[in-house]
């Protein structure tokens, strides 16, 4: 039986800062995932990193200037990886707030932030016109221009990397490794797991356990008790051909007042949220999230670009924890806290996380580490256990070399590509395209990423599955539909055909 100090069951984004945070402490720790990593909400969010200037709406300052901490503290550590970007709001007749009012706002929301990002500016309906030509005029009285963060990659790709960090540091990461039972003896946790692959059955066992489930996080076991009651909300985006620049993120208020975005991603765009209450973390998009999605958009957009279903390129749906606090009478659904709270049990040394966000990340990670050496009587290890690597320049001298070619991602070209997504393993990249120049080609024409990627993304990155590669290591099933790549090569470069 192999034992460990922490089991941490979940690979989203709470699990995977926890693991990469407990690593550092010099704990000997186990990931366990039921499914691919970041497989679940982690890889639907909008991929914004930002300080909920939504959340001015329903008074939450005090979870505002936590957010706006976190978002900074992100760009500072992960320059590449997380990326300052203009949010332009545009203002119509009949929408809930003026446009001064929301211009304060992000002056107010602005200086909550420490001043750290570019001035908010209010751009009148006349410039508009010459700024975001692809909206309708009938009806702007206006837009306000402010900044805040996003990751250019996706949400999964930036929740692997933490675990690929942990991995490094001696962590044990499982993916498609399913929790069968889970028992407290003796002062250990007992875990049956059930690898779903060779159907294969182990047991492990640890001093504490980390449940760090998500939605799921009432289903871990019943020696796991929950006792925060939380409520589950459905959020759909769908994935478009390019709508304007993408240094930018448009803004609108939807039909039913909040707001509502088309982000960059890549070569497209990603349009939404809903934000749609659900009675489990099983979901799926309906034709009614859809025609919702589609008739907000072409509200606000030229009729030349109106969208339909059949612009619909892909589809990204999950589900999100929050927490109700106090009665929950289902009014007010729009209003419940986006905060997260860690649950601890000190007689079995067991916590769970419930609730958190993207941007909130690092402080979940910090919180856990904190409170589990606590649990196990051993010194908190204070440092920087997260962040980029500082050898861009000479991973950027070594690309130069190659003489890449000029593909472009939709942000950035080759090299800067190669080091956003894998930093100083990108180094290992170089290396193959030395040993193999024809791994310089594309997988696919437009797309940026090249062949070298997937031999390496099929070495080192615990891929099972042609998914976990067009899903979440990279945005490919994002950007493009299946039926347009060359699925067949993908899998030989990866080596999936000799694992399967």
């Amino acid at each position: 039986m192999n034992e460990y100090d922490v089991i941490v069951v979940g690979g989203g984004i709470n699990g995977a800062t926890s693991v990469a945070n407990l690593s550092y402490q010099n704990l000997k720790v186990a990931l366990i995932e039921q499914n691919d990593y970041a497989s679940m909400t982690s890889q639907a969010s909008s991929n914004m990193i930002w300080g909920g200037i939504k959340y001015l709406q329903s008074a939450e300052f005090t979870l505002v200037r936590a957010l706006c901490e976190s978002r900074n503290r992100l760009l500072k550590s992960y320059p590449d990886r997380v990326r300052e970007i203009a949010y332009f709001t545009s203002f119509y007749k009949g929408n809930p707030y003026s446009s001064k009012l929301i211009y304060a706002g992000a002056w107010f929301y602005w200086l909550m932030g420490g001043c750290q990002t570019f001035k908010p500016r209010y751009v009148k309906a006349k410039q508009v016109r010459h700024e975001a030509p692809l909206l309708k005029q009938e009806g702007l009285n206006g837009a306000v221009s402010y900044a805040d963060a996003y990751l250019p990659d996706n949400d999964a790709r930036f929740v692997y990397q933490f675990i690929r960090d942990s991995q490094k540091r001696g962590a044990e990461c499982y993916n498609y490794t399913r929790v069968e039972k889970t028992l407290y003896k003796n002062g250990f946790w007992e875990v049956d797991l059930l690898d779903l692959r060779t159907q294969q059955k182990r047991q492990i066992r640890a001093r504490a356990l980390v449940n760090a489930c998500g939605p799921q996080l009432k289903s871990l076991s019943e020696d796991v008790p929950v006792s925060n009651q939380v409520a589950f909300s459905k959020g759909v985006h769908l994935i478009v051909p390019k709508i304007g620049p993408s240094d930018r993120v448009l803004t609108f208020f939807s039909k039913d007042g909040r707001l509502f975005f088309v982000l960059p991603m890549g070569n497209r765009s990603c349009i939404g949220t809903t934000d749609t209450r659900v009675a489990s973390h099983e979901c799926e998009v309906s034709q009614g999230d859809r025609q919702f999605i589609l008739d907000n958009i072409n509200s606000y957009l030229n009729e030349y670009k109106d969208l339909s279903l059949k612009d619909i390129i892909a589809e990204r749906c999950g589900v999100r924890t929050l927490i109700v606090e106090g009665d929950d009478q289902g009014e007010d659904w729009i209003k419940l806290t986006r905060k997260h709270k860690i649950e601890l049990d000190k007689d079995r040394k067991s916590l769970t996380i419930v609730g958190g966000k993207i941007t909130d990340c690092l402080n979940v990670g910090e919180e856990v580490g904190e409170a589990i050496c606590d649990l196990l009587k051993t010194q908190y290890r204070k440092g920087v256990w997260y962040g980029e690597s500082t050898d861009k320049d000479d991973f950027l001298e070594a690309a130069k070399k190659l003489n890449l070619p000029s593909y472009f991602d939709g942000l950035s070209l080759l090299a800067d590509h190669l080091w956003r997504r894998y930093g100083k393993e990108a180094l290992k990249i170089l290396d193959l395209l030395k040993d193999d120049p024809n791994l310089m080609n594309e997988v696919h024409p437009g797309s940026g990423y090249i062949k070298a990627e997937f031999v390496y993304m099929g070495k080192e990155e615990q891929v099972h599955e042609l998914e976990d590669v067009l899903r979440r290591r990279t945005t490919l099933a994002m950007e493009y539909k299946l039926d347009e790549m060359d699925l067949d090569m993908m899998r030989e470069l990866l080596g999936l055909e000799k694992l399967q």
